[in-house]
C-alpha cells in the first residue's frame, strides 16, 4: 500500500516523539503536506467516524497514549480507553494500514534479553493496555493482522523537541540538572535498550513507504545497546564536561516497592525490525553527540 492520493491520520498527543511529526510526514514524501491538526476523542465512535470520512486516510498511525504509569494505574478504564481505542478499529476502512507504537512495558523483566517470541506479561496497567491493542491488531483471530504492524519501543531519546511539549526525554532531564549541578540517584539495574527518536522517524516512515501489509506483525524497536539509568546519566556527564559525581549510583532493587509496579531491565534484541527495514539503531555516543552538539545549536541537529 504505496501512499498516494490519500492521507495520513496521525493521532497522538503532544509527547516527545508526536512533536516530530512533521519529519515523519517529510521523510515518506515531500509532496505530501499536513492539512489540518484536530481534537479528536479516539474514544468516541462517532468522532472518529467523522474524522476518518473527512480525510479518508490510506494510513493511521496511533501515537497517542497515557504513558504516566500511575496516571494508567489509578485509572485502568480511561488507560484502556486511549491505550487500546476500539472505536478507531470499528470505523477503520478496508484499504487503510495501520501502525501502533507499543511499548517494551509488554515485557516482565524477568529473562532479558526479549525477542518478539518472548511471553508478554505485563505488569502494570500501562503495558497491558498497549497489549491489549496488539492483540486487537495482530492477534490470531484479528481482522487486521495482515496490515497492522505494533512496534514495541523502548525509551524514546533525542535532542529537544522543536516546540514545547508536556514532557521532554530523560536525556534533558539529566542535562539540565547537571547543568544546573543537582545531584539526582540514578538506577544501575533498570535496564532499557534506548531507542533514538530519529530511527524511530525512519522506522515508521518505512513502513508509510513500503506498506504494512508487505510485513505485518509485532517488532522490537530498541537500539544496540542495553543501558540503565546511570550509564546514560555518566554518558551525558562525560559528554558534556559535568562532574560525574552527580550521577550518584542507586538499585532499584533494593527499594521499597512503588504504588506502580514496573520491570527492572526489559532490554530487547531488534534484529527482526532490522532484516526488514535494514534501518541500523544508532548507539548512546552517537545519540549524544547529536543531542548536544558542542559546536552547534540544537536546533542544528540532524534527525534523518
Amino acid at each position: 500500500a504505496q501512499l498516494n492520493e490519500g492521507g495520513i491520520e496521525i493521532y497522538a498527543a503532544f509527547g516527545t516523539l508526536t512533536s516530530f511529526n512533521d519529519a515523519i510526514i517529510e521523510d515518506v514524501d515531500h509532496r505530501v503536506h499536513v492539512t489540518k491538526m484536530s481534537d479528536v476523542d479516539i474514544s468516541d465512535v462517532e468522532s472518529m467516524e467523522s474524522l476518518i470520512h473527512s480525510v479518508d486516510p490510506t494510513a493511521i498511525i496511533h501515537l497517542a497514549a497515557i504513558s504516566a504509569p500511575l496516571k494508567c494505574e489509578n485509572d485502568p478504564p480511561l488507560a484502556m480507553a486511549v491505550n487500546c481505542p476500539l472505536a478507531l478499529l470499528n470505523v477503520v476502512p478496508a484499504h487503510c494500514d495501520l501502525l501502533f507504537l507499543s511499548s517494551d512495558q509488554v515485557y516482565d523483566g524477568s529473562h532479558p534479553p526479549y525477542s518478539e517470541s518472548s511471553p508478554a506479561k505485563p505488569l502494570n496497567v500501562y503495558g497491558k493496555s498497549k497489549l491489549a491493542f496488539e492483540e486487537q491488531l495482530c492477534g490470531s483471530e484479528s481482522q487486521f493482522r495482515d496490515r497492522a504492524v505494533c512496534l514495541r519501543s523502548s525509551l524514546i531519546v533525542g535532542p529537544a523537541t522543536p516546540f514545547a511539549c508536556r514532557k521532554q526525554t530523560f536525556l534533558q532531564f539529566i542535562h539540565d540538572s547537571m547543568q544546573a549541578n543537582i545531584a539526582h540517584d540514578y538506577y544501575i539495574d533498570e535496564c532499557r535498550s534506548i531507542v533514538f527518536v530519529g530511527d524511530v522517524i525512519r522506522t515508521i516512515s518505512h513502513f508509510l513507504k513500503h506498506g504494512t501489509r508487505v510485513n505485518p506483525g509485532i517488532y522490537n524497536l530498541g537500539g544496540p545497546e542495553s543501558l540503565s539509568r546511570c550509564d546514560l546519566a555518566l554518558g551525558v556527564a562525560e559528554h558534556c564536561g559535568f562532574d560525574v559525581a552527580l550521577a550518584v549510583e542507586a538499585e532499584r532493587s533494593g527499594m521499597p516497592p512503588g504504588p506502580v509496579p514496573n520491570p527492572l531491565d526489559i532490554s530487547m534484541v531488534s534484529s527482526k525490525l532490522f532484516n526488514v527495514t535494514g534501518i541500523p539503531m544508532t548507539g548512546l555516543e552517537k545519540i549524544l553527540e547529536v543531542t548536544f552538539p558542542l559546536v552547534m545549536s540544537n536546533k542544528d541537529a540532524k534527525l534523518i
